[in-house]
């Protein structure tokens, strides 16, 4: 697996939680912002991240 860096490991954290809140719910639209946000301030695609939760 590759390391990558977190610019903002606050903003990360609140989006990972929103995502888990949104899958369990099953919030489509909120995850997948939520899964831009990730990617967004961690420079990670969200394709990797779409991974994490596979």
């Amino acid at each position: 697996m590759k390391e990558v860096r977190i610019y903002d490991q606050e903003k990360y954290d609140w989006a990972l939680d929103s995502a888990l809140k949104a899958l369990s719910r099953e919030d489509k639209k909120a995850f997948m912002n939520r899964i831009w946000d990730m990617s967004v301030v961690s420079n990670i695609s969200q394709t990797d991240i779409l991974y994490m939760f596979a």
